[in-house]
């Protein structure tokens, strides 16, 4: 046994190759930290450097499981074959070329990061699998530039080798028959599978960890020091990315609509230089509930707001809360298969109110009263650059949780009107209603007091709208109600009674409402607007004086093409002028025109005009823009 570390069975060889395996993990990070330090904090010290690392390590050991999940169920069998030599043999390989390839891509990630600003996903290996390979000039360019890390990676592979052969399994205990051994090590098999379960989850929590969540525990530009490569390769394997487009030059597609924009200064613009902001998203309030509609109304009180400011009828620019935050937030759309928070763009930069306006010495707080961690908002929010998120878990009194969502919307509107009084200005503020979400409960002692209508949410929005109404008469006497641009919108609409509001258009038309107490003057000609248009809008009223990203565009700016686009199963709808445009990625589907057919029953796809025509070019250059973007992280401006 000369040279060699015995230990007493297999599953302490499991643990100790664990062990190892997370060591080495952990020391990618490290270098992975050191080598890119001024990318991700120039005045990153050691202390918050050393922190990096420690919150890391849940990152680690989820990739450590997953990498390593079917050597472990093999290896730690409670079974006498996995003594047998071919059998150790195969566990052998099944531990070395996972471990080996996580090692070596998390040290490629050293050298990479400062050209793409995050870590490699699996779409960058499904390229390089497509193509058979590398290109032999790259990797021998790579070699010549990153010698050290060649040279360190082949030594450490070659400790690690020489070290993990060196120990082996000394059993005293003997079995003489199978029974016995199953008896002995069946326990400790199931902890085993137990940890893997664990550790891949990332811990005990409801949904399990994803790239969004390393966000939520540092700042974003430093969010690719917590995560490492094996984690977001595994995590993005089986998510699609989007295909690059070339359907015009890019200099054509910018010149029909450009995300990189900046605030002409007129005689409105600044006009609101240093107000507060405050964005309430209202769940589920399609434009058929108000007064907007024509129709009965479940929104008393945000009519009578929408008489004294600007009220819009708009688009969602998708179905779902996971989709309306970053596009109301940040002006970043869903014009993709899955939503931005759980893709493989989530590490993406990305820039928002809260992160724009932060620079500027604003505060910045989100309000949503759901169960901390839903659909990862409080996740997204750290990403987007809010400096605190306040939920459930904030609230801390259960006594008006709704048994089902979280906090009714009465009582924890009352909570954010108390905290903005304790909040420095200038801020930028998100207030997420949560009532009229299904089951649509509303408090007991409000049971018969609103119109129940032909919809079951139509009480419930009832009972928000009221909620709202209450959270205006708590902050109308603070001292910075004055001094604060309001917007007011729904995240997606709900279901609909009939008519237009049930057709593929109508399924996407909200209410957009711009105000502030001291009144605000209407845009000129503004015939729709879409949930993108709220931060270009806004910056535009501060008069923000940096450039800045977004795929939306100021309402008052005539001379940016009004349109709104979302998008579901693989088809986009695209309003623009009096027409809607249904197109699939390569041709127009379905067209029409929404003044004269809004019920959407005459399909003019075979008779297109100049209209139209120039509707698709602008459709192409956003999407063009957009996927392309999104592939080389382009969704900041310098």
């Amino acid at each position: 046994m000369k040279n060699r570390l015995s230990v007493g069975s297999t599953h302490h060889l499991v643990a100790i190759r664990l062990l190892i395996s997370l060591l080495l993990l952990l020391l990618a990070r490290v270098a992975f930290i050191v080598a890119n330090k001024n990318l991700l904090d120039p005045a990153l010290g050691f202390q918050e450097g050393f922190w990096l690392v420690i919150i890391g390590l849940r990152f680690d050991f989820s990739a450590l499981m997953m990498i390593n999940s079917l050597w472990i169920a093999l290896a730690a069998l409670p079974f006498p074959i996995r003594k047998r030599r071919y059998f150790k043999l195969l566990t052998d390989w099944l531990y070395y070329l996972p471990n080996i390839t996580a090692l070596t891509i998390n040290l490629v990630d050293v050298a990479y990061y400062p050209f793409t600003l995050r870590r490699t996903n699996a779409d960058v290996i499904n390229l390089i699998m497509k193509n058979q390979g590398l290109p032999p000039g790259l990797i021998t360019s790579f070699i010549h530039d990153y010698w050290y890390l060649v040279a360190i990676l082949a030594i450490i592979l070659v400790f690690f080798v020489v070290v993990i052969r060196k120990i082996k399994v000394e059993s005293k205990l003997t079995f003489h028959q199978k029974g016995a051994f199953v008896v002995w090590n069946l326990p400790a098999y199931l902890i085993w599978m137990a940890l893997v379960v664990i550790g891949i989850r990332g811990g005990f929590q409801l949904k399990p960890i994803s790239l969004v969540n390393a966000a939520s525990l540092t700042t974003p530009e430093k969010a690719a020091a917590v995560l490492n490569t094996p984690f977001v390769v595994v995590k993005t394997i089986k998510t699609k990315t989007l295909p690059d487009k070339s359907y015009m030059t890019a200099k054509e597609a910018q010149a029909l609509f450009n995300p990189r924009q900046q605030v002409v200064a007129d005689s409105l613009s600044g006009l609101y230089k240093g107000f507060n902001v405050m964005v309430i998203v209202m769940e589920s309030f399609s434009l058929e509930h108000t007064g907007a509609s024509g129709l009965q109304s479940y929104t008393p009180f945000l009519d009578s707001l929408g008489k004294q400011g600007v009220l819009i009828k708009s688009y969602a620019n998708g179905k779902r809360s996971i989709e309306a935050i970053p596009a109301i937030l940040a002006s970043l759309p869903t014009w993709m298969d899955f939503d931005y928070i759980s893709s493989p763009y989530a590490s993406n930069s990305i820039n928002s109110l809260a992160s724009l306006l932060g620079d500027k010495g604003y505060t910045s707080r989100f309000f949503h009263g759901g169960n901390n961690g839903t659909m990862s908002f409080d996740a997204f929010c750290r990403l987007a650059g809010f400096d605190r998120y306040d939920g459930r878990t904030e609230y801390n009194n259960d006594a008006d949780f709704d048994g089902k969502w979280g906090i009714f919307d009465e009582p924890f509107f009352s909570y954010t009107a108390n905290q903005l009084n304790l909040t420095q200005q200038p801020f930028v503020a998100g207030l997420f209603s949560l009532s009229s979400h299904h089951p649509y409960t509303i408090p007991e002692k409000y049971k018969g007091k609103f119109p129940t209508g032909k919809l079951p949410i139509q009480q419930a929005v009832a009972y928000a709208d009221y909620s709202l109404s209450e959270f205006f008469k708590k902050i109308e006497k603070a001292p910075w109600y004055r001094r604060t641009l309001f917007v007011v919108t729904a995240d997606h609409t709900s279901e609909s009674a009939g008519g237009y509001y049930e057709t593929q258009a109508g399924q996407y038309t909200i209410p957009l409402l711009f105000f502030t107490p001291g009144g605000l003057p209407r845009p000129d000609t503004v015939t729709l607007a879409q949930q993108t248009d709220i931060m270009p809008t806004l910056l535009y009223l501060l008069g923000f004086d940096k450039p800045f990203t977004a795929f939306g565009s100021n309402i008052y700016d005539p001379s940016k093409p009004r349109f709104a686009l979302n998008y579901s199963a693989g088809t986009y709808q695209f309003f623009f002028g009096d027409y809607v445009l249904h197109f699939n990625g390569d041709r127009i589907t379905a067209c029409y025109n929404l003044v004269a057919d809004p019920l959407q029953t005459k399909n003019l796809n075979h008779t297109p005009n100049q209209d139209t025509q120039k509707g698709e070019q602008l459709l192409k250059a956003l999407i063009q823009q957009y996927n392309n973007r999104m592939n080389t992280n382009q969704l900041t401006t310098p």
